[in-house]
């Protein structure tokens, strides 16, 4: 999510992410590309239905991400009609699929 504060009388813009510390990124790379070949879709047509850019889908595919986008899993979860743990896993077994639901555990 893209959250706008003002500094200096400048607003600027932050967006929040899954740390990949925290949680797989392959295994989400993975999940993506499962879901664009069910679709029979190219990167650049599946990055438009789920409201990407293509470079910024072509590295979350091909695993290239340090961190997961908040923004893109919650567009994944509207299209699909999931929730955020069907996307992202967490690494560590501690941590409860209610933390990525209630976003305690984005940085």
């Amino acid at each position: 999510r893209r959250v706008l504060f003002r500094s200096k009388g400048v607003i600027k813009m932050t967006m929040k992410f899954y740390s990949g510390n925290d949680y797989d990124v392959a295994q989400f790379a993975q999940k993506l590309y499962n879901a664009r070949m069910k679709l029979g879709l190219g990167i650049n047509e599946f990055a438009k239905f789920i409201g990407s850019s293509y470079t910024t889908y072509y590295q979350n595919e091909k695993g290239k991400v340090t961190k997961i986008s908040v923004e893109l899993v919650d567009r994944l979860c509207e299209k699909f009609n999931t929730s955020a743990d069907f996307w992202i896993k967490p690494l560590n077994t501690n941590c409860l699929s209610s933390q990525i639901r209630d976003r305690k555990s984005v940085v």
